[in-house]
């Protein structure tokens, strides 16, 4: 029998190791690329550890009993210690965040973002919703949600202090709607989302040419892991005819997209438990740094021989939809990208909202031993020109505004070594410049255009191979 002295104790343990544990668990279960059957066999064991550990100290030691709360302070010392770290800045290769109204956001794999989430889950600055400005939303990935920067650094920030000076504080409002690991399939969704709750006048669309193609290829992408399977992912796929369709075992994952999206607009009672864990920094410590000495156990990856592929394969990108000769897998992959924008366009027409196109070119290192943006766009058997080529013709024949950034850069003759500066390694994601010069070039030929020339902002950047 446990005797009233040892009752505190016991008690004590069994609070600390439950409240650390079902962290853990918690952690585990959103972030773990184990499978769904994994997570919930991970889930069972904790609680039967917990009611065994609680058995078992009924009838240990006192000794043993100090040597469990040992163990369990120094788990809580060595928590406080990485806040400590973090406030700092100073855990390196680190990435945390959740999409959820004010959870905790440390990435500093590339740069340093350190802070919160907003409102609305958004790694953005507080959503300005005054009824009379015009909303203007930007949709993309993990290079619009910018988790290596500050998000006052944002290119939409930046793209709202423009129009503030252009037309006065308060007519306009931009709001980032970045969401990591998003591709054209989950832009649908979001454009959906945005009109449903914030009412924009314009979207803007950014398309990553180094990977929303293959975000939409199950064959490529659905190889990556459990959270890229058909039923975790959202894909389209074209029937016999030819024509666009969800992917049957899709039907799940689009609805538990939209459901997370939906939680993000209701009470942060429903999300607060996830939303306090996300401020934990030991199990997401203990996971990095447990996959960098796996990864180095393993020891380096053998190359394929193509320089280029190998680059662009180690910064989470693919290249074969830069292929001069195009596949027939490549060819799929940007029908359905091309077909999905469309119902992003028709879905914006239908509710009054004009939609923009943006591409956000790839630039391999080898680009970078030339002097300016026209150089080695197109080496061997690659052309990275290619992909922004055929968006341009599309956006053309279907009467969408499009903002072809690569050919942007090559009307302006960007020095290289400028734009290896808007990248972060001169292959990664945006970095400050990188979005102070996309928010200016918005500027520039969408907004400032409607001014001069009163045509709506279309971009004057029609490529001379689709004219």
């Amino acid at each position: 029998m446990m005797s009233n002295r040892d009752k505190p104790t016991n008690y004590m343990i069994i609070s600390l190791s439950g409240v650390l544990g079902i962290f853990w668990v918690d952690y585990l279960y959103v972030f773990s690329k184990l499978g769904m059957n994994a997570r919930k066999i991970i889930i069972l064991v904790f609680f039967l550890t917990i009611i065994g550990l609680f058995m078992a100290l009924t009838k240990c030691s006192q000794r043993v009993k100090q040597n469990v709360f040992l163990v369990i302070f120094s788990l809580i010392i060595f928590e406080i210690m990485l806040q400590i770290t973090a406030i700092m800045g100073l855990i390196p290769g680190l990435v945390i965040y959740r999409n959820l109204p004010y959870a905790r956001v440390y990435c500093s794999r590339e740069g340093l973002g350190n802070s919160i989430m907003n409102r609305y889950g958004r790694y953005y600055p507080k959503f300005n919703l005054d009824s009379q400005a015009q909303r203007i939303v930007l949709i993309g990935d993990s290079f619009i949600e910018a988790l290596g920067i500050s998000p006052h650094k944002n290119m939409g920030v930046i793209l709202n202090n423009l129009l503030d000076n252009y037309a006065g504080p308060g007519k306009y409002s931009v709001l980032a709607l970045g969401t990591s690991g998003m591709g054209p399939a989950q832009y649908l969704e979001m454009v959906k989302y945005a009109i449903k709750y914030f009412k924009p006048s314009e979207v803007l669309i950014f398309i990553c040419l180094g990977n929303d193609f293959r975000d939409i290829d199950l064959k490529k992408q659905g190889g990556l892991g459990e959270a890229y399977k058909p039923e975790n992912y959202i894909y389209y796929i074209l029937d016999s005819n030819g024509n666009l369709t969800l992917h049957p075992q899709s039907v799940k994952a689009q609805k538990s997209f939209n459901s997370r999206l939906e939680l993000n607009n209701q009470s942060i009672l429903k999300t607060l438990p996830v939303t306090i864990s996300s401020y934990f920094m030991t199990p997401p410590v203990v996971e990095t740094f447990g996959r960098i000495l796996w990864q180095k156990a393993k020891g380096p990856q053998r190359g394929s021989g193509d320089e280029i592929a190998d680059q662009l394969e180690r910064i989470g990108l693919d290249g074969f939809v830069f292929k001069k000769n195009l596949s027939t897998e490549a060819w799929e992959a940007i029908t359905i990208c091309l077909k999905i924008l469309q119902l992003c366009d028709k879905t914006a027409r239908e509710n009054g909202v004009k939609l923009h196109l943006v591409t956000i070119p790839v630039f391999p290192k080898v680009f970078y031993r030339g002097k300016n943006a026209s150089a080695f766009l197109e080496t061997g058997e690659y052309d990275f020109d290619l992909p922004e080529k055929i968006l341009s013709k599309f956006a053309q024949e279907q009467g969408i505004q499009l903002l072809p950034m690569a050919r942007y850069m090559q009307v302006k003759n960007i020095d290289a070594k400028v734009i290896r500066s808007l990248f972060f390694h001169g292959t990664g994601h945006f970095t400050e410049q990188g979005h102070a010069f996309f928010a200016g070039a918005l500027f520039e030929k969408v907004w400032a255009k409607r001014k001069t020339d009163g045509n709506g902002g279309v971009s004057p950047l029609i490529r001379s191979d689709v004219e």
